[in-house]
């Protein structure tokens, strides 16, 4: 039995918001960014760090 391909965590590079706006464009479902992505945006200003998105 094969073993299924499995993601190369290392190769991740979270998303900016920006960026997901872009790959979601013309999504006519409701969207929405959460936890701290949700409270830079809420400063006006990136605080720190992300590694998700």
């Amino acid at each position: 039995m094969n073993q299924p391909d499995t993601p190369d965590h290392d190769a991740w590079c979270a998303w900016h918001p920006t960026e997901l706006a872009r790959h979601l464009t013309g999504v006519s479902l409701p969207w929405c960014v959460v936890g701290g992505w949700a409270l830079d945006l809420w400063h006006g200003h990136q605080t720190r760090e992300h590694e998700d998105l």
